[in-house]
């Protein structure tokens, strides 16, 4: 109400709207957001605050990716074949 009487044409544009209801919540939540860009500094603290809470929660609920341990100390089943090589040099640059 307070908006229509700042600007009439709020009025016109909502009963030409297919939807007043839904113009009416869209323009007011656009007005709100804007008004959230009048103090920057302390909106783009709260942005920050919000998208760091926002990856907390993801790291809290994901289970934390193990290292596996470590293969230094385990020996190799068995060595190569001969088999294994006997494609040669020239057979491979072709």
């Amino acid at each position: 109400e307070q908006m229509v009487k700042a600007d009439p044409s709020l009025y016109y544009q909502m009963i030409q709207s297919p939807n007043p209801a839904k113009y009416v919540y869209d323009h007011v939540s656009k007005v709100e957001k804007m008004s959230q860009f009048e103090n920057i500094d302390a909106y783009e603290s709260a942005m920050r605050e919000k998208i760091r809470a926002e990856i907390m929660a993801e790291f809290e609920t994901k289970p934390a990716n193990k290292v596996p341990p470590s293969m230094v100390d385990v020996r190799s089943t068995s060595a190569p074949k001969a088999s294994d090589m006997s494609v040669s040099l020239d057979d491979i640059l072709k």
